[in-house]
């Protein structure tokens, strides 16, 4: 306050124009910094339960070394906007800063902004969880303030709605249609026209000559005789992978998308493809309370032509006859085409699904204990088995513990303790031992070894 007085002072009193003006950009300068400090304590003293503190003190450090220039402030706040915190902290940065260095900038131009910033990344990139961030922190806001809100789902919609006619993101067009239905006051024309954007552009690279309506998708009945339709004409793997993609996007509240897809995994699994198979088991492995006779169909397919395939089948299947049968057949292999049909991938299903204490009297035992050795590499179907784990592909090292192989070794030689087995967990430890000397598990897994012995 002194400062600026003493220069008020000084630049009313004779001086030449060159000093007047240092004068006057000092004093410039100085009441921005008043103004600043004095945003910086308001922001300081801020304190909520919905977020976390040393988040906000992150937040606020930012902002003071921002000193309210516009720039540096836009990308404070569309930060806020990604993290997903309330629309409030949005407004009291841009408010604040607004009196220290005016801006045009509003809630609703740096939602808009934050959510263009996601679009305009790499097209491989997830979007769907900041994406959702945003959705959910608007939703909560126009509930919240009704009449008075900074920033409504039609100011969302205008960004987003173009992405449903684009094939930039497909891994967004999986999921957008369900998020702004789940979170924005959609109308069901608003929702039907959507989705027909979204299913001409998964169809458009793939399917030509395929004119589609509204009429064509707007209830259950219809989605599924244009589903059939194109299913019959479908001779690729690509078409079939975009038939994945559309069923992946549709909303899954009608009983007949169950049967699409048990006949979109019966075609995919008999495809000439060389990876087939393959790309059957990765779209089973994402669904959850199928039908175990149609299980049966594609396993008698796949043993024909991919018995790796098969055997994941059996795995991942809730009927255990698959299971038995392809024991049987194992127990009747030699060792080597028994490692023909088994790798990395099908090992950690083997272990998601706790089926080893089932396997210990087959060749694969010894191919699981010798995989255990180390971790895994990089080989791994991480589609697949994200499917089968209901997580990203991001989440699947920690989902599958591949970063601890002490942690794995211990929940697999418990796993066989629990199944009566403890001789063989015991082996495993033993063995494993042997390969790494350095490696520790708590001290019960290692009780089991003495076990042996006594």
């Amino acid at each position: 306050d002194r400062l600026i007085e003493n220069c008020t002072k000084r630049q009313l009193t004779k001086s030449s124009a060159q000093s007047q003006s240092n004068f006057a950009e000092l004093l410039k300068k100085l009441t921005i910094y008043k103004q600043h400090l004095e945003t910086l304590v308001s922001l300081s003293l801020q304190s909520s339960d919905d977020i976390d503190k040393e988040l906000w003190i992150d937040l606020v450090q930012e902002y003071d070394l921002s000193l309210a220039q516009p720039e540096k402030i836009s990308t404070l706040v569309q930060k806020v906007c990604i993290l997903g915190l309330p629309i409030m902290y949005i407004n009291s940065f841009l408010h604040l800063s607004n009196s220290t260095q005016h801006h045009i900038m509003t809630v609703k131009s740096i939602v808009q902004q934050s959510l263009q910033s996601l679009l305009d990344k790499e097209s491989g990139d997830d979007l769907s969880n900041e994406i959702e961030k945003i959705l959910m922190s608007v939703s909560t806001h126009e509930k919240k303030e009704q009449d008075k809100c900074l920033v409504t789902s039609s100011d969302v919609l205008e960004v987003l709605k173009p992405v449903c006619s684009s094939t930039k993101h497909s891994n967004l067009n999986k999921t957008l249609l369900h998020l702004l239905n789940k979170y924005l006051s959609l109308s069901q024309e608003d929702f039907t026209l959507l989705l027909l954007y979204q299913t001409r552009s998964i169809l458009s690279s793939n399917f030509t000559n395929v004119e589609l309506s509204t009429e064509d998708i707007s209830t259950p009945e219809s989605q599924s005789k244009l589903f059939f339709s194109l299913l019959e004409r479908s001779a690729s793997m690509k078409q079939l992978q975009s038939l994945t993609t559309l069923l992946q996007t549709w909303p899954n509240s009608s009983i007949s998308l169950s049967e699409c897809w048990s006949q979109l995994i019966i075609v995919t699994a008999g495809n000439s493809h060389v990876n087939s198979g393959k790309k059957a088991i990765t779209i089973r492995a994402g669904l959850r309370n199928f039908d175990s006779k149609v299980d049966d169909e594609i396993f008698n397919i796949l043993l024909k032509s991919d018995k790796m395939s098969a055997l994941q089948l059996a795995l991942i299947s809730p009927n255990q006859g698959l299971l038995s049968h392809m024991r049987k057949m194992i127990g009747q292999m030699s060792q080597e085409e028994v490692a023909a049909i088994i790798d990395s991938t099908t090992i950690e299903i083997i272990l998601h699904q706790k089926h080893l204490p089932k396997l210990i009297n087959t060749p694969i035992y010894s191919l699981v204990c010798s995989h255990l050795r180390n971790l895994p590499s990089d080989d791994l179907n991480d589609e697949l088995l994200s499917r089968l784990l209901c997580c990203s592909e991001r989440e699947l090292k920690d989902h599958l513990c591949l970063s601890s192989l002490s942690r794995r070794l211990n929940e697999t030689a418990i796993e066989l303790e629990d199944a009566g087995l403890t001789i063989e967990a015991g082996s495993l430890l033993l063995l494993v031992q042997e390969s790494h000397p350095l490696v520790k598990t708590v001290n019960n897994a290692f009780q089991i070894v003495k076990k042996q012995f006594k």
